[in-house]
């Protein structure tokens, strides 16, 4: 599975892993957009390439969610990447 959701305290963090199977795009976006009202934390420290399929959940959560704290991937150009779909890095 490309990720994994998992409630700690009052944040909801989602964990992206590499290769997200494209079936699983609507569902991932359907379960996020369901919880927009949690603060979300976005750990990409594990992902080493952006996909198709990932990129369209990428912007399914940049549409459902303003502020995100987010845990960068280590990969300059999975970073240069987000960075052009919207996401800012400090």
């Amino acid at each position: 599975m490309g990720y994994s959701f998992e409630n700690k305290e009052d944040r909801l963090v989602v964990q992206l892993l590499d290769r997200f199977d494209i079936t699983q795009v609507k569902e991932f976006t359907a379960d996020i957009c369901c919880r927009p009202e949690r603060h979300l934390v976005l750990d990409m420290k594990n992902l080493t390439g952006l996909d198709m399929a990932a990129l369209q959940v990428l912007w399914a959560i940049r549409q459902a969610y303003t502020g995100l704290e987010i845990i960068w991937p280590h990969d300059n150009q999975v970073v240069e990447r987000l960075e052009l779909l919207g996401f800012k890095t400090n």
